[in-house]
């Protein structure tokens, strides 16, 4: 059996990797800022509404299929 080697420990090369991430992705928008608009907190939460709409439309349809339902019966 293969015993796996670490940098650091099994839990701290995986928070490593993630500090080296964010901290490569933090010095690229810095060196290269994205347009007005554009930024990753933005986009993130225009995501977030569409998401919320996008539910909330198929609840309104749920609902206004429901009460065609009871109308009928």
């Amino acid at each position: 059996m293969v015993k796996y080697q670490y940098i650091i420990s099994k839990k701290g090369d995986i928070l490593f990797s993630i500090a080296v991430g964010a901290g490569a992705y933090f010095m690229y928008e810095r060196d290269n800022p994205r347009p007005e608009g554009k930024g990753l907190l933005e986009l993130i939460n225009r995501r977030r509404i569409n998401l919320i709409q996008e539910r909330e439309a198929l609840r309104q349809e749920r609902l206004e299929k429901l009460q065609q339902r009871e109308d009928k019966a």
